[in-house]
């Protein structure tokens, strides 16, 4: 082995270890990670492993997008299959369940699920109000 390997395998042991007085690992603080060597082969950091995935599943939780509401009696779109005009307007009548409703659509009383409404703000005719 040459001396640059062995000075290089110094510097590589050097910088993953914690310094004595601010205990924080060189690597970390230069490049803001850790330098993988052989012992992270032979024995891989669980505690780190743990921590990302705990990360991972906070921010990922926090992105979800936030439940929409419906409330009885308001104007709805409501995704219509087979016709023309793949929305319909009309009218919530009641909430069957946490994503089911009851929609008064024309005459007709349809029960969509709740990913097949979208609230509108426009005006529903005279006689289905």
């Amino acid at each position: 082995m040459s001396i640059s390997q062995k000075f290089n395998n110094f510097l590589l042991q050097h910088r993953n270890c914690p310094h004595a007085v601010t205990g924080n690992f060189q690597d970390a603080v230069l490049m803001g990670r850790s330098l993988r060597c052989k012992l992270d082969l032979l024995k891989p950091d669980i505690g780190r492993k743990v921590q990302k995935s705990q990360n991972e599943k906070e921010l990922s939780e926090n992105s979800k997008p936030q439940m929409r509401h419906i409330d009885v009696g308001q104007a709805v779109l409501a995704r219509s299959y087979g016709r023309r005009d793949p929305w319909v307007i009309g009218a919530i009548v009641k909430q069957t369940g946490l994503i089911s409703f009851v929609v008064k659509v024309g005459h007709l009383h349809w029960k969509p699920h709740f990913n097949q409404l979208k609230t509108t703000e426009l005006l529903l005719p005279e006689d289905e109000q």
